[in-house]
């Protein structure tokens, strides 16, 4: 497939059979965005008339810049610390210095990414490829693609991988299928890659959180409204968990505090990963809330409001939204970065993320990256001076 391809078309994976299983009371309610199952369909937006919409990154307007001037001048940042985001494009991969506000490098892909996780180890970069079934392994040293692992090899069978999740000793590599509704467990050793196993489920797989001790998982089946709880000592799953309406994305702190955002409800669940126990109370949010992610504090936590163009930030212990911030439009993935500065997220409908400063709860930054940004996530690194 080349890059002309790519931009013309969308993932293909159909809806009709979701569509049977989850009605809804009226057509509001029906799954008709992309977003709500990370399902983007062919033939639902001509991305050739979209790239005219898109700002170039000399036309981003960059906000507060005394402000920036000012922080990054006498903040506790050294001048050979980087903080990078990796982002999610259709057709690439974008790297941002967090600090700069600049995209550094693009790493072109021949294939659809759609979930980006950093390793334990700040070595890898692993990243989704739904329509191939696959995998991708993008070293952070190089910033290209040095793996390609299929899932779909026999005696395995892996349809529409979306997200990707990786123990705490950065040994085993999990893969939720959507389609296939099962996860893919890939071993890294010896600096190889291998498929060794999978894990069924009753129903189609959407994304997928580990507890800080690597024992359990938790994934999200927004078909059927649940969280299954994976045992990640015997690869089996022991037990569902009721959420929100149509759960998509779920986090895990540091303290096992677990959250499913609900994008049908509008609102969070929240449940002890501990105990594999949830609040039979969810949090309201903004609209149609696809990404959440914590601080590494755990006591806070950042949901994305696709539909109202914001994050929530919600304080875990009070079970209440304590701030709400305007980011871009169709903002989806989310992640706060290691010393808790930044939030940053994806802004899918214009090519764009948005960088919060947390102790002052607004955008200080929107930088351009690809076309149509998901899913991303950030590492501090040295920087690397020439």
């Amino acid at each position: 497939m080349n890059k002309n391809e790519l931009l013309a078309t969308k993932i293909n994976m159909p809806i009709e059979h979701i569509e049977e299983v989850a009605i809804a009371e009226n057509e509001d309610n029906k799954i008709a965005d992309s977003y709500e199952t990370i399902i983007r369909s062919r033939n639902q937006i001509n991305i050739k008339n979209q790239v005219s919409q898109y700002q170039s990154a000399d036309k981003i307007e960059k906000k507060d810049d005394n402000y920036k001037e000012i922080y990054y001048r006498y903040g506790n940042y050294s001048s050979k610390m980087q903080i990078l985001a990796y982002v999610a494009n259709i057709d690439s991969i974008s790297v941002v210095d967090i600090l700069s506000g600049k995209e550094v490098i693009r790493i072109p892909l021949d294939v659809i990414p759609l979930d980006v996780v950093v390793s334990p180890d700040k070595k890898y970069v692993y990243t989704t490829y739904p329509d191939d079934a696959a995998i991708g392994v993008i070293s952070i040293e190089c910033n290209e693609e040095i793996a390609r692992i299929n899932l779909n090899k026999p005696p395995f069978t892996s349809q529409v991988p979306l997200a990707v999740a990786v123990s705490p000793n950065g040994r085993f590599i999990y893969v939720t299928n959507f389609d296939s509704q099962n996860v893919s467990i890939v071993e890294y050793k010896n600096h190889m890659w291998k498929v060794i196993g999978e894990i069924p489920l009753t129903s189609n797989a959407e994304r997928i959180a580990i507890n800080p001790d690597g024992r359990l998982a938790y994934v999200t089946l927004p078909i059927i409204n649940e969280i299954v709880v994976i045992d990640l000592l015997s690869n089996l799953p022991i037990s569902t968990m009721s959420s929100g309406e149509l759960p998509i994305s779920v986090a895990i702190s540091k303290n096992y505090v677990g959250i499913s955002a609900n994008p049908r409800s509008d609102d969070i669940t929240i449940f002890n990963s501990k105990l594999a126990i949830a609040s039979p109370v969810n949090i309201p949010v903004g609209d149609r809330p696809p990404g959440v992610a914590f601080n590494s504090k755990g006591n806070l936590a950042y949901v994305t409001n696709r539909n109202g163009n914001s994050v929530s930030v919600v304080n875990v212990f009070l079970h209440k939204v304590v701030a709400t911030i305007p980011v871009g439009v169709g903002p989806i993935g989310v992640v706060v970065t290691e010393d808790n500065r930044f939030t940053v997220v994806a802004n899918s409908e214009d090519a764009t993320i948005s960088i919060i400063d947390n102790t002052i709860k607004r955008v200080v930054n929107t930088v351009a990256v690809g076309l149509e940004p998901f899913f991303l996530d950030t590492i501090t690194v040295d920087r690397c001076i020439k």
